[in-house]
């Protein structure tokens, strides 16, 4: 080809192709009537990338990137990437001093940290429509009795669609020799899998006396914060 074209076109190095072009150029014409020259190929190589300038830093949430979406080239922002736009929220509730004894008590989650996307009201978070996904949970409760032996263990649980059931718990037992337990800080720790579209979350408490009995149970603050980590 490269013959032909240096022989019959590109003789005289004029006309409609006024010179040959070097290796990677490609022969392109602005409009009918125009003149062809050899100019860069469009597109990009892995040498466009690793020759280009490093940014040695974290992108702006405008900063473009080219991906492949079922082999068409599309560009995307780098917010849409960025693990911080996923959907998730903190929520808390201060002291609740009205857990009964043996009993589980729903806790009634009441302020905001932060939400970005979920559905939050009644004491309760709620998984928004195209939400579907698992989500990672972390939850902290801070119990209290305020008498010295008289917590004998407490639990931190949370429940998915108030069916009754447990999603997932951990609990604190005190030890059989301690007679001076009256406070424990319970976390969890986990992922919530196959979570849907008006899926509710809440947080569950159960506390239980041992030695001496204490009127005032509390629990003197609640944090759950919740997040996506991947599609169904």
């Amino acid at each position: 080809m490269s013959g032909i074209v240096g022989s019959r076109l590109n003789s005289r190095g004029s006309g409609l192709v006024g010179s040959l072009g070097t290796d990677g150029q490609a022969l392109t014409s602005s409009g009918a009537g125009t003149g062809m020259v050899f100019e860069a190929a469009g597109g990009f190589a892995v040498g466009d990338i690793t020759g280009a300038t490093d940014l040695a830093a974290i992108p702006d949430n405008d900063d473009e990137l080219v991906i492949s979406d079922g082999g068409s080239l599309k560009r995307i922002d780098y917010k849409y990437l960025a693990p911080f736009n996923t959907l998730g929220g903190c929520f808390t509730h201060s002291n609740q001093h009205t857990i009964t004894d043996a009993t589980y008590v729903k806790i009634l989650l009441s302020s905001t940290v932060f939400n970005r996307g979920l559905t939050f009201g009644s004491n309760k978070i709620t998984i928004p429509a195209g939400g579907d996904g698992d989500y990672y949970c972390s939850a902290f409760c801070d119990f209290n009795t305020y008498a010295y032996g008289s917590l004998g263990y407490a639990t931190t649980a949370i429940f998915v669609n108030g069916s009754g059931v447990k999603y997932a718990s951990i609990d604190f037992r005190k030890a059989s020799d301690d007679y001076n337990s009256r406070n424990a800080h319970v976390p969890f720790d986990g992922v919530l899998n196959d979570l849907n579209a008006t899926d509710y979350i809440e947080v569950f408490v159960y506390l239980g006396m041992d030695q001496a009995e204490s009127t005032y149970r509390a629990v003197n603050g609640t944090m759950i914060t919740l997040f996506k980590i991947n599609n169904d």
